[in-house]
């Protein structure tokens, strides 16, 4: 693991961005979750590194207007690691 910064968050616990926008962690299923807030519809995501192509199934982060960044290298959910990020049905998904 790469010696970075760690971000650690609660599901339904409501946390602000850089633009005081508030939004949270909602769960899914026992180990996926979703970011709820009202970011609109500027999203920034990339690929894992090494892949020759950004895959919508297999992301390496998602950055909504404002933040909060969220890589699989630098978040955690209910104190597990975020294993993979994906968009399904028009929506993140993140994946401990």
């Amino acid at each position: 693991m790469k010696d970075i910064l760690q971000f650690s968050y609660l599901e339904n616990s409501v946390y602000k961005n850089r633009d005081s926008i508030p939004y949270k962690f909602i769960a899914l299923g026992d180990n996926v979750f979703t970011m709820e807030g009202n970011f609109g519809n500027y999203w920034r995501y990339g690929g894992i590194e090494g892949q020759s192509f950004i895959d919508d199934n297999n992301l390496g982060f998602v950055d909504p207007s404002g933040g909060p960044f969220i890589s699989i290298d630098n978040a955690r959910i209910n104190n597990r690691p975020i294993k993979k990020i994906y968009i399904k049905f028009s929506k993140v998904h993140l994946e401990t």
